[in-house]
């Protein structure tokens, strides 16, 4: 006999389980959350470095976007977002790229754009503007789909076929382009290596993978979502969390916090079983959403300078390269992020503070002595980015914290490798073969671009189950 039974259970907590939790809930579904440990394990020197952990980019927030649409679906509009306490700052010039020879803003107006890229690339522009006309005369097809969210409920059966007809082919067309190499694409306009490097470094930004990974797709999301603009959170992921965790408790679902280990039983066929092992309790439900852990794991640096000292081109958010001889440990990509002025401060603010990101490469494991040789290789890379700043970029020490092995509730189950993959459009999972009723969904707390698919996904999830409960 179970001890409490749902409509749905998520373990694991990103934007696609938050949305759809929060959508139930507020359609009067019993909801259990579970939430997953930190993404990375480490902690962060107090408040003031908030806005580091998770996303800090989000894009969807244009007018009749993903974002202003699903929000309204909660009864919560963009415009009273900030009433309720969720701080967020408009951005245009999204972030910066620095390269051993090139130095690139990134503009939503496109054309500051291709002036950009016609500067820093001039012998290979014209290419890299007929790939870019390219992939967004592609991406307009698609936007309408993926990019906005229905701000119509649809009426009548001949309207709701031809719904659905529009979504069988959108979705067809999206996973043709999924099974694309973006390479590929790459290859049939002659980009160069040059190009390429600078693509890279935006693409492992945004997806935490190499550019030789992606997909036709990925590329068209990922230079579409540039020109969308988007929002930083003031407090970064946390904020935006919370302010979930209160629509989801105020509409009746429950949220069990860190630390309660869970064990999913496949074994019976009509009814999938969560064994809470913290408590012993037993829940029940007949959906299960797993999100799963994020495939790259990052290692943070925390630094405080004095704002006077920052360079005017230099933006809040910027990309950058070793130079030279890499570690072998991480990525050759290094993101900064200034923590975000709020209204009411100016840029005679004395002090900023910076969290540098890297991406740690496979499985590699990061010693106490290899976060120290990281930290001074940083420090370097920071003193030629900023002119003499020697002495006065001071870095804070946190203890030594190895990386936890156990990310999130949910480890290797039984049915792993048993599952099969389904697509539908941009929201795509996977299930164990004959389990209809459990979703496994890839973390999506690093998704930094991105149309605003996790709240898409996360609403056509809700839908989902809402038809079969």
């Amino acid at each position: 006999m179970a001890d409490q039974h749902y409509d749905a259970i998520f373990v694991g907590e990103g934007l696609l389980t938050l949305a759809a939790a929060a959508t139930l809930s507020k359609q009067g579904k019993s909801v259990l959350l579970l939430r997953g440990q930190a993404e990375t394990g480490q902690e962060i020197p107090g408040e003031a470095f908030q806005y580091s952990l998770g996303p800090f980019i989000y894009f969807g927030f244009e007018k009749w976007g993903a974002m202003e649409g699903f929000f309204s679906k909660l009864a919560y509009p963009i415009p009273s977002l900030k009433k309720k306490g969720l701080l967020f700052h408009p951005l245009e010039t999204l972030l910066q790229v620095v390269l051993p020879n090139n130095r690139i803003s990134l503009h939503s107006d496109e054309d500051a754009y291709y002036d950009e890229l016609k500067r820093e690339f001039s012998s290979r522009s014209e290419n890299l503007k007929t790939l870019l006309g390219h992939m967004a005369r592609e991406a307009a097809f698609y936007y309408p789909y993926v990019g906005q969210f229905p701000q119509i409920e649809t009426e009548g059966v001949a309207e709701r076929i031809n719904e659905w007809k529009k979504y069988i082919d959108y979705s067809q067309a999206i996973q043709q382009h999924q099974k694309s190499r973006g390479i590929e694409l790459l290859d049939t306009h002659g980009i160069s290596p040059q190009v390429r490097e600078y693509i890279n470094l935006l693409f492992l930004c945004a997806f935490q993978r190499p550019l030789e990974t992606s997909s036709a797709f990925e590329l068209m999301q990922l230079f579409s979502s540039l020109k969308k603009g988007g929002v930083r959170f003031f407090d970064g992921l946390p904020t935006l969390v919370n302010f979930f965790h209160q629509l989801i408790r105020s509409w009746g679902g429950t949220i069990l916090s860190e630390g309660g280990t869970s064990k999913l039983d496949t074994r019976r066929a009509d009814m999938e079983q969560l064994v809470l092992l913290k408590d012993g309790k037993v829940v029940t439900s007949p959906h299960i959403v797993i999100m799963k852990p994020v495939n790259k794991s990052r290692i943070n640096f925390y630094f405080t300078l004095p704002n006077h000292i920052i360079p005017k081109p230099m933006n809040d958010v910027l990309l950058m390269t070793w130079d030279k001889n890499p570690p072998n440990t991480v990525e050759d990509l290094i993101t900064i992020r200034l923590n975000p002025l709020k209204e009411d401060e100016t840029a005679s603010t004395n002090e900023r503070f910076m969290t540098v990101s890297l991406l740690i490469r496979g499985e590699e494991q990061i010693s106490e002595l290899s976060r120290k040789y990281l930290q001074n290789r940083v420090m370097e890379r920071l003193h030629w980015l900023i002119p003499f700043s020697e002495k006065k970029i001071k870095a804070i020490t946190l203890p030594f914290k190895a990386k936890s092995s156990a990310a999130y509730f949910l480890s290797q189950n039984e049915w792993s490798g048993t599952t099969k993959e389904v697509m539908k459009g941009v929201f795509s999972y996977r299930q164990p073969r004959g389990r209809k009723n459990v979703y496994v969904v890839d973390s999506d707390r690093s998704n930094f671009m991105g149309w605003g698919t996790p709240f898409l996904a996360g609403h056509r999830l809700a839908r989902l189950i809402d038809k079969s409960i």
